[in-house]
Order: structure tokens, then sequence, then C-alpha cells
């Protein structure tokens, strides 16, 4: 009995330790999920950027354990028409309703239920001054390549 005692004594504070790790490692994949969620979320609008990307990216590694399936499959159904190179109207709502399925399932997986198809589609925010810059960007780069191609000219004018 005595060495079932000092076995005990002697073991405890090591199986502890190693219960700790577990829910520390186990939180922390909870909290990198979250913030993934998180992260699309609040870039929902702004696709173009990195964040947004980096959070797509990862969503293979956090969400790889096979009670995230729906996770997977919405990532990979999005992921697929991301990868059609046409930009018309149902090419970009196709896109549009898949990012906010996957949405939807990063919700329902990372403890944000209360999520709706409809809020995820219609609750942020997006000022005009930014899709405005935005739009202006994508004008001027648009432009700078097309001369630099050849495509377009440059127009000088000479005034005296």
């Amino acid at each position: 009995m005595e060495i079932i005692n000092i076995f005990a004594i002697l073991m405890s504070p090591i199986i502890a330790i190693q219960v700790q790790k577990f829910l520390d490692r186990k939180k922390q994949n909870t909290e990198r999920r979250s913030q993934i969620f998180k992260i699309l979320m609040s870039t929902r609008r702004a696709r173009l950027s990195v964040h947004h990307i980096d959070a797509l990216n990862s969503i293979d590694i956090e969400f790889s354990e096979k009670r995230f399936t729906n996770v997977i499959n919405a990532w990979k159904n999005y992921f697929d028409a991301l990868c059609i190179n046409e930009t018309n109207d149902s090419v970009i709502q196709k896109r549009n309703d898949l990012y906010s399925a996957l949405l939807f399932e990063l919700a329902k997986s990372t403890g944000y239920e209360y999520f709706t198809l409809s809020d995820i589609n219609r609750n942020y925010y997006y000022p005009k001054g930014l899709v405005d810059n935005d739009n202006d960007s994508l004008t001027i780069r648009q432009s700078i390549t097309s001369i630099v191609k050849g495509e377009k000219p440059i127009k000088i004018k000479i005034e005296e």
C-alpha cells in the first residue's frame, strides 16, 4: 500500500502538468479558430485584405479535425468558386453565397451560433469613402497596367 501512495505522490504533479498542457493546447486551438472567424467576419467586405486571405488559408490547418467537416466542405466549395476566372454577375453572386455559407459554418463551429445568414450578409460597415478609395486605386492600377503593356497611349498636352 505504501508503494502505491509513494507512486501516487510522485506521479500527481506530472499528471497535473500533462493535464494542464492538454487544456492549454485545447484553449489555444479554440482561440485560433475563433480568431479566423472574427477576421473573416470583420473583413467580409474587404476580401483582398492580407489578413482576410491569411485567415482563409488557415482554415485547412485549424479546422482539420473530423468534427469540422462542414467547415472544410464549405471552404472547398468557396475556394473552387474563387478559382473560376469568370467575373460575370452569376459567378460573383455564387461566390458571395458560398462565402456566406462558409462564414455560417465557421460561426456554428466556433460558438457563434446566433449568427444567421441574414446577419452575415447585411450587418457590416464599409464606408463610402473606403469604397471610393478602393475603386480609385483599382482604376489607377488598371490604367497604369494598360499603359505599361502598350494597350493605351499616354496623352500629353503641351501648353505655351
